[in-house]
């Protein structure tokens, strides 16, 4: 097997330890996260919209925000 320059392999993906799955305090870190990075999209469109003189729907936000999260 060649590895054309790569002298390691890379590991398959697997999940995470059920520790850091039901750890709360990790819940609560990355929630905030979440709605802060949120709030930072909404706020760079709004700010690019203005600059480009078009308007921006909260919902088409939000959608493409979490549109890939629904089933």
């Amino acid at each position: 097997m060649k590895y054309y320059g790569l002298h390691y392999r890379i590991p398959l993906p697997s999940l995470p330890p059920k520790e850091l799955i039901l750890n709360w305090d990790l819940f609560q870190q990355s929630l905030t996260v979440t709605i802060i990075v949120m709030a930072v999209h909404l706020s760079l469109a709004k700010m690019f919209s203005k600059q480009f003189k078009y308007q921006v729907d909260t919902k088409q936000v939000n959608t493409s925000i979490f549109g890939k999260c629904r089933s």
